[in-house]
């Protein structure tokens, strides 16, 4: 194993993941310093963008699946994987005036789905220590 250096730390890395790590930290953490005339390589994935440190501290949805239920419902309710555009923009004209209903019913009271289940609570009690620590332990260990 050879010692890689990254901009916080040294990382030992066997040989056999090189280019996998050094493709990571390319896109994942540091980037790619230009060279001569080429330009540097800016991070394509930025860490706010995937680092759910803050997520985890603010108690947000860690995971997309509201989005996607959404999109897999206004699939069902199109009827079809492409539609066209008029299609597309009535359907969405739809979804708007049920947006608006289902608001103004909670401005008037209405009660929104049971709570999360035991386990997700627990998961996200779990998620929220572990942010935590961050700033506690050794990057490495940490991770």
């Amino acid at each position: 194993m050879l010692p890689i250096l990254t901009p916080n730390y040294v990382v030992h890395v066997p040989q056999v993941l090189h280019n996998v790590f050094d493709k990571f930290n390319k896109y994942f953490i540091s980037g790619r310093p230009g060279r001569g005339r080429r330009a540097a390589v800016q991070l394509r994935y930025c860490p706010p963008l995937w680092n759910q440190y803050e997520t985890a501290m603010n108690k947000a949805h860690w995971m997309n699946n509201v989005s996607e239920g959404w999109h897999n419902q206004f699939q069902v309710v199109v009827g079809k994987n492409h539609p066209d555009l008029y299609s597309a923009i009535g359907e969405f004209q739809k979804e708007q005036g049920y947006m608006e209903i289902c608001l103004t019913e909670l401005a008037m009271g209405k009660k929104v789905k049971a709570a999360p289940s035991k386990k997700w609570t627990e998961l996200q009690t779990r998620l929220e220590s572990i942010a935590t620590e961050y700033n506690a332990r050794p990057r490495m260990e940490y991770l």
